[in-house]
Parts: C-alpha cells; sequence; structure tokens
C-alpha cells in the first residue's frame, strides 16, 4: 500500500522529464538521421565527466568518487577527442555531400557531345 504509494511518488518526477526528452531525441533522430543522431549523443561523455568532477567537488562522494586530477584531465581531454572526430564527421559529410551536389550541377551545365 504505503510503499507502493512511495514508490509512485519518487518515480512520477522521473517519468515526467523522461517522455518529453525520449519524444525529443526521436524528433532529432528523425531530422539528423540515426547515424549521426547516435554519434552525436556519444558526447554525453563529456557531459557526465564535468558533471561527475563537479559533483565530487561538491562533497557528494556517495554519488561520484573523488579522482586525482591527472585522471580527470585525462578523461576530460578523450572526451574533447571525441568530439572533435565527430565534428570532423560532420564537417567531412556536410563537404562531401556539397562537393557532389557542385559536381552533378556543373555536369548537367555542360552541353552533350555528339
Amino acid at each position: 500500500g504505503a510503499r507502493k504509494r512511495r514508490a509512485w511518488l519518487y518515480a512520477a518526477p522521473y517519468a515526467c522529464a523522461w517522455l518529453p526528452s525520449m519524444y525529443l531525441f526521436y524528433m532529432a533522430l528523425s531530422l539528423i538521421g540515426p547515424v549521426l543522431g547516435n554519434i552525436v549523443i556519444s558526447t554525453r561523455g563529456l557531459w557526465a565527466i564535468v558533471l561527475g568532477a563537479l559533483i565530487a567537488k561538491a562533497g557528494h562522494h556517495h554519488l561520484e568518487q573523488h579522482v586525482e586530477r591527472g585522471i580527470l584531465i585525462r578523461r576530460f581531454v578523450a572526451a574533447t577527442m571525441m568530439v572533435a572526430a565527430i565534428a570532423l564527421y560532420v564537417v567531412s559529410a556536410n563537404w562531401q555531400s556539397e562537393a557532389s551536389t557542385n559536381h552533378s550541377e556543373s555536369n548537367s551545365s555542360q552541353p552533350e557531345a555528339k
């Protein structure tokens, strides 16, 4: 009875935040495609490192273990390199798309050889 009601009260705010976030996530996937969408969502590692460091610095060691500064810097550098790789993928994909569009337009404007 009371335990079940308390569980629902604890779960309700999470569910109310989760449902719209899933709606927005799938809407974003429909706009940018599943491959790029999953690559972009992998940037959550950078946010996890930053939030984990802030939580540990605030003294909440029961939530996030305190790590040495050198380890934190290595994690941040690795996550930043991942974000840079994603940016390179997006830029190169757009560049290739524009290059192929320009190439097909220049070929279609030339008269046919007889």
